[in-house]
């Protein structure tokens, strides 16, 4: 869970204390850091989601500040890493909005979405990768 954080409403820590509040999770508590990097990543996405995506959506064109951040991204010589569905890219009815991300590689989750394969898609989707999210074998 993220709240907002208050200046009085909970102590600050040292640098130094920090690790020690690290060590002390992986060590005696028995934490995984991957547990702890999971977490992390988890609320950073849900901050960005909340906060500076204005009613992020699953539907239709990217607008507003995500339309914006995809044609600055696509603008950039850096390469582009999508996670599961390049933005603006709609797997389920095959559609490439404008504007879309132009992926230089997708890591998609559990299996490929087969809306990946279809025609004008390919330009989106750069190298696929495939990350194991451990769906049972039996569903």
């Amino acid at each position: 869970m993220t709240i907002p954080l208050y200046p009085d409403a909970i102590a600050y820590v040292a640098t130094e204390q920090m690790l020690e509040v690290d060590r002390a999770m992986m060590e005696d508590y028995r934490i995984e850091l991957i547990q702890m990097m999971e977490s992390a990543g988890r609320n950073l996405a849900h901050i960005a989601r909340v906060r500076f995506l204005d009613g992020y959506h699953l539907k239709g064109a990217p607008r507003g500040t995500a339309a914006d951040l995809i044609r600055w991204a696509n603008a950039q010589l850096a390469p582009i890493l999508a996670l599961d569905v390049p933005s603006g890219v709609d797997t389920t009815t095959r559609t490439v909005f404008d504007p879309a991300i132009k992926a230089t590689a997708i890591m998609t989750l559990a299996l490929p979405k087969a809306g990946l394969r279809a025609p004008g898609v390919e330009t989106q989707i750069g190298e696929l990768y495939l990350a194991d999210i451990s769906v049972p074998p039996s569903l």
